[in-house]
């Protein structure tokens, strides 16, 4: 895998994607060919991946799709077009990332992840912009970027918990506020109170919140 290959796979999509399609093709061929078949070329891609002894070799052939479909972006007839184009280009940067990752090319797994992100967004595909960053924060966890001195893990836990509470899951609502409350067992300056603020200081009002909104009963046991 060459590296100005890698470098090119990084670069090919993420202008198309960020500018809104302003103008759309009367014709739109190629485009109405990429959104009919594509998905199946790219399910195929995934099985091929999965199955392979070498992961890298499926690499060029997921470079080929990823330019297919973004020169179908500027051939697109309608908004609902480019989001279904936007929604398989973000379903092939995450094979990308997959690949790039098994090479151990991890800042340009990352990199992929963040631009199956962003087309998923534009996408307004919820579920795959969820995996994407969801891949992209498991590169970090993996290469052990973070600082474990931070409440950063903590906090993810409570936000986590505020989830399960939406779905109903008590039982993992209360697993999380538990691994949550344990930023207390952390010394020194634990945030910045910038974009990382938790110190556990509101956590018993996250713990109510999530009690009322999961119809939890409340515990005698717990703040």
């Amino acid at each position: 895998m060459r590296r100005r290959d890698v470098l090119t796979l990084l670069a090919v999509a993420g202008a198309q994607i960020a500018l809104p399609g302003a103008e759309f093709s009367p014709h739109g061929r190629m485009a109405a060919t990429v959104t009919e078949f594509g998905g199946e070329l790219n399910r195929s891609l995934w099985q091929v991946y999965a199955f392979s002894d070498s992961k890298r070799a499926v690499f060029p052939a997921v470079r080929h799709q990823l330019d297919v479909l973004v020169r179908s972006l500027d051939d697109v007839r309608g908004p609902s077009e480019r989001q279904q184009v936007c929604t398989l280009i973000a379903d092939i940067y995450q094979l990308a990332g997959e690949v790039l990752f098994d090479a151990r090319e991890y800042t340009a797994a990352a990199h992929c992840y963040a631009l199956a992100a962003n087309a998923a967004q534009t996408a307004g595909d919820y579920d795959l912009w969820a995996c994407a960053m969801t891949r992209h924060a498991y590169v970090e966890l993996y290469t052990q970027r973070g600082d474990s001195a931070l409440s950063t893990r903590y906090w993810v836990a409570a936000v986590q918990a505020e989830a399960y509470a939406s779905l109903g899951d008590t039982d993992s609502c209360m697993r999380a506020l538990d691994e949550a409350e344990r930023v207390q067992t952390l010394s020194g300056q634990v945030h910045n109170g910038g974009w990382l603020r938790f110190d556990g200081s509101r956590l018993a009002e996250e713990r109510g919140a999530c009690y009322l909104q999961s119809d939890a009963p409340t515990s005698p046991k717990r703040p």
